[in-house]
């Protein structure tokens, strides 16, 4: 309220849990920028601080146009997924930081319909297993389409 700026009016209260870098979540591919031709098989890749490898978890993805002031606008384009993670080497390249240690990684082979020509990310949406709380992660961007040029889409995996 501007004519009583010491009046509170909202309160918030929030937690922050530090993890180990070893047990952090990140997208593994796409790792960086990438480009893909619509219909071909694309294999999303991401780590979460999962708790139990052989327990499946349910993830749902959601594909966001991205508009050319950044803005993110949903599209029809959502799956959802159950499965296990399979563990990584502890020499992988993963892109990351991780202290050396073998990842839980849950991986999904997609197909973008021309639909989705431009730019867009992929949001993964879970709840962990430690402490039920939810969680949202957001990939780089992924050029689908006419757009981006790609006739192989096969993009740089």
């Amino acid at each position: 309220d501007p004519s009583a700026p010491s009046t509170v009016v909202a309160e918030i209260d929030m937690s922050v849990y530090v993890v180990p870098v070893t047990r952090s979540a990140f997208w593994v591919s796409p790792y960086e920028a990438d480009e893909v031709a619509p219909g071909i098989a694309y294999n999303l890749q991401w780590t979460t601080h999962n708790e139990n490898t052989t327990k499946p978890m349910t993830f749902n993805l959601t594909a966001f146009q991205v508009n050319p002031d950044g803005g993110l606008v949903p599209t029809a384009w959502k799956t959802t997924i159950r499965n296990t993670c399979t563990m990584s080497a502890p020499s992988a390249n993963l892109h990351r930081y991780n202290a050396g240690a073998s990842q839980c990684i849950f991986s999904s082979q997609v197909n973008f319909p021309t639909s989705l020509d431009g730019e867009l990310v992929v949001e993964v949406y879970w709840t962990d297993g430690l402490f039920g709380l939810p969680h949202k992660m957001v990939s780089v961007t992924i050029v689908v389409g006419t757009a981006s040029g790609s006739t192989s889409g096969a993009g740089r995996r």
